[in-house]
């Protein structure tokens, strides 16, 4: 059984699984009987489940673990920091840029108000975006911008790098990661009192479920073995097995 606001499987892996959609897991509980995993509404009881949210929601505390995890574990969670990296993505009719670039530099305005680089969907996706990366407090308060505000600077880096006669975009999205209660942020970090190896902390087992080894450590990579579960994860989402 699967929890999460978005879940991406193959066909063939999802295949005889239940989905439950649109149910917030609130708490999860373990204790000689298993586990119990309860949303709003109602409880699923296993063997042990397999936790893959995002470290910005464990730090939160939006879910509620009892009893609490190790302390081990939640002093590396407090240690680990879990950033912010927004987009802006811009979206033209058709492609005024250099084709073959994929990354323009822009440094003439100060750094703590503006992105430093702007990214070229069309020479990794054939399509006509042009992508800025707003990161740290910068990403954070994009987020409250009205959408004027972001049209408007938006339209300032963009003319700033191709010339004045650049054309406004048709079309703006960007992401909001701090803001999402399923998220919490966008980026895992390892702070100054912090190291790698609380990734791998916070990837062991809690209670008696030993069922993790480490396989890239350096890496922050995890495979975790059960008699019901095998997952390999990489990157910010780090899992657990209760």
């Amino acid at each position: 059984m699967a929890f999460s606001n978005t879940v991406i499987l193959r066909e063939d892996v999802a295949e005889d699984l239940t989905i439950e959609l649109n149910a917030p897991v609130r708490r999860i509980e373990l204790d000689d009987n298993g586990v119990r995993v309860m949303t709003a509404d109602t409880a699923f009881e296993a063997d042990k489940v397999l936790v893959t949210v995002p470290l910005g929601v464990l730090k939160s505390g939006d879910v509620e673990f009892d009893p609490p995890l190790p302390q081990a574990k939640q002093q590396a969670m407090d240690r680990l920091g879990f950033g912010t990296l927004n987009k802006i993505a811009l979206h033209y009719p058709e492609r005024f840029w250099p084709a073959e670039q994929y990354v323009f530099g822009y440094l003439c305005r100060e750094t703590d108000g503006h992105p430093t680089v702007v990214i070229s969907m069309w020479k990794s996706h054939d399509k006509p975006i042009l992508v800025l990366l707003l990161g740290a407090s910068l990403g954070r308060a994009l987020e409250s911008w009205s959408d004027q505000q972001v049209h408007d600077y938006s339209t300032t880096v963009v003319r700033d790098i191709f010339g004045p006669d650049a054309p406004a975009p048709q079309r703006i999205s960007r992401t909001a990661w701090s803001s999402d209660p399923y998220a919490r942020g966008s980026y895992a970090g390892v702070g100054v009192v912090a190291s790698p190896y609380d990734f791998d902390a916070d990837a062991e087992p809690a209670g008696d479920r030993r069922a993790c080894r480490s396989v890239y450590p350096r890496r922050g990579s995890r495979l975790c073995r059960s008699e019901k579960v095998i997952a390999k994860v990489t990157g910010s989402v780090r899992t657990s097995a209760l």
